[in-house]
């Protein structure tokens, strides 16, 4: 059906090549019948067209169809050689916004005619009994062509769906079995840098990369998405949208799939541009796992995938205060372990700040004391010293041994107070402030029990978040109970009559006002 290529080795010697056509088919055989269509669309869709029309039907008796594709191009086929010929220059070698490059369109779907006929501006060629008809006829404009397709009853079904999937350029009018097919409007669109190919002055096909846009459009009855290359499905995605590039995507010959690098690099693209479209369950699935892995994902993009998998309040694990963690997860923030990222994910939620460790976010652990924070037995305030000698009176009979009293100025440091090795009692004033240490009110005294309470718990129990430090907690209650019933004059200079006192002494020299 296809005619020799037309190259002699020597003059008087044979074809160089010849085309078994039978073969050519059975190359293609496991590939769905629509890419044929699609190569007669392509073609007349890059042309200078208003209308492009297609027909399939059911040819009765046999396993075959007859399609009919028709166009309006004012020159119609630019070389009706290039319909038989095998990888002649393709006119649309050099512009990246045109489909195709390998000019092998024609002939595969030739390969799967029992016969056909092309008509355009430059005459008619046909092909049936293995054989090619040239004739001078022409057409005033446009291009048909017309030929019997090798195509079973399913294949048809399918071609059909195929051809609805379609997304038309708007200022073309694209009509199949009398449907108007209409492109629905794009969710979104972007312009992004992506690999494409072209040819140079030689004729040579290089790759090289350039600025397209991308229209993202609802899948509609698919459960994934497609790559498309200006209207024309390509491959599987496994994205949320169709994707349409809007430039040549670099195919493989058979024009069915693209390589893996260029498939994370669009997912990537569609990730960063879409990621406020998103919804929860988008971002556990595997392309925007595939995203959110890579080290091209965008900042934002990364803080929204947190956001949506994690909550917007989460903090990661922190191996460096454990007892943190579980104060981040009573306090209503996710904890996110280590295993539920992967190394490239934590890197990129590290740079772009959007998850911090439990222990900055609440921490628990004591801080060791900068000397320079802390304040000296002569610059405290009587108040401060009432409050000490308080602890040495009551302090032994809580925990049963001597303690020590410190007083630090940290207004950065959350925390009230520690309880640490050696019995050492720490009060932040920069936190508790004058108020705690002045208030001589019985709320006052309340206040300062609570808080001894809890530190002298620590004596038995570290982590705030175990039943034995709650138990300890019950404990220290008691025995203060107890010696208050016991000793009552312990607590005596603790209230006076008026509710609260809350000089702040002239003068004083203390460094935290």
């Amino acid at each position: 059906m296809i005619a020799n290529y037309p190259f002699k080795s020597q003059a008087a010697g044979e074809d160089m090549f010849r085309v078994d056509v039978a073969g050519l088919r059975r190359k293609f055989a496991n590939r769905s019948k629509n890419f044929l269509i699609y190569e007669l669309y392509q073609n007349a869709v890059d042309e200078d067209v208003t209308r492009v029309t297609i027909n399939l039907e059911p040819i009765p008796g046999g396993e075959r169809c007859r399609l009919i594709v028709e166009d309006d191009s004012p020159e119609g086929f630019k070389d009706l050689t290039h319909s038989y010929t095998l990888y002649a220059d393709s006119s649309k070698l050099h512009n990246p916004e045109q489909r195709g490059i390998w000019n092998l369109g024609e002939k595969l779907v030739l390969a799967f005619c029992t016969e056909a006929t092309i008509a355009s501006t430059k005459g008619t060629v046909s092909f049936r009994d293995g054989r090619r008809f040239n004739s001078s006829d022409h057409r005033v404009r446009g291009t048909r062509f017309e030929g019997e397709l090798i195509m079973s009853q399913a294949e048809y079904l399918n071609a059909c769906d195929g051809m609805r999937s379609l997304l038309p350029p708007q200022e073309v009018s694209v009509r199949f079995n009398g449907e108007e097919l209409l492109a629905p409007p794009f969710v979104h669109e972007f312009t992004t840098t992506l690999p494409t190919t072209i040819g140079d002055d030689s004729g040579a096909i290089r790759r090289t990369r350039r600025k397209t846009a991308v229209r993202l459009y609802d899948c509609g009855e698919r459960s994934e998405g497609w790559i498309y290359e200006m209207g024309i499905p390509v491959v599987l995605s496994g994205t949320r949208w169709h994707c349409d590039v809007q430039q040549r995507v670099p195919l493989n010959m058979q024009r069915d799939n693209v390589t893996p690098a260029y498939l994370q690099e669009l997912r990537v693209a569609v990730f960063n541009e879409s990621h406020h479209l998103l919804e929860k369950e988008d971002v556990t699935q595997d392309w925007a796992r595939a995203a959110t892995n890579d080290h091209r994902c965008a900042p934002e993009a990364t803080t929204t995938s947190l956001d949506l998998r994690f909550g917007e309040n989460r903090v990661s694990y922190d191996v460096n205060d454990r007892e943190a963690n579980k104060k981040a997860m009573a306090e209503g923030y996710n904890v996110v372990a280590g295993g539920s990222m992967s190394k490239q994910e934590w890197e990129n939620a590290r740079q772009a700040e959007a998850i911090k460790p439990a222990g900055q976010v609440t921490p628990t652990h004591h801080q060791e004391e900068n000397p320079s924070q802390q304040m000296e037995p002569l610059e405290w305030t009587p108040a401060m010293h009432l409050v000490e000698q308080y602890v040495h009176r009551i302090g032994p009979e809580l925990v049963q041994h001597d303690l020590n009293v410190r007083i630090v100025c940290k207004p950065t440091w959350p925390v009230a107070a520690t309880y640490g090795e050696g019995g050492t009692l720490t009060f932040n004033l920069g936190t508790l402030g004058h108020r705690f240490f002045n208030d001589r009110s019985w709320e006052g005294l309340q206040r300062i029990n609570e808080l001894l309470i809890h530190e002298f718990a620590h004596e038995y129990a570290h982590d705030h978040f175990t039943t034995q430090f709650h138990d300890s907690m019950g404990l220290i209650g008691a025995r203060l109970a107890k010696l208050a019933l016991v000793s009552p004059e312990l607590f005596a200079d603790m209230v006076i009559e008026a509710k609260s006192v809350r000089t702040f002494w002239p003068g004083h020299p203390a460094r935290c006002e």
